[in-house]
């Protein structure tokens, strides 16, 4: 909203004065610190969500893991289970 605000501002005030206009100057520095701001916070936004997949996917495969050495660990025991079966 801030950003919107002051642009909208700027585009107003650039119909009416030109660019070297004391407030429109202040107006650009202010819509460049903004950006530079909402850069930086994207930037480490999209830091921290990247390490959140990694860990994410980590998990994923661990448990993906251990599903499937469960799986293995049935299935050998029914093949026990069946060869006791038949041999008793």
């Amino acid at each position: 909203d801030q950003l919107r605000l002051l642009l909208n501002k700027y585009e107003d005030m650039s119909k009416r004065y030109t660019s070297n206009f004391p407030d429109l100057t202040a107006l650009q520095s202010k819509i460049s610190d903004l950006t530079g701001r909402m850069k930086h916070t994207i930037e480490s936004e999209l830091s921290r969500q990247q390490n959140q997949v990694w860990d994410l996917q980590k998990q994923s495969s661990n448990v993906i893991g251990t599903i499937r050495s469960a799986e293995v660990n049935k299935n050998q025991n029914e093949d026990i289970r069946s060869t006791y079966e038949v041999y008793n």
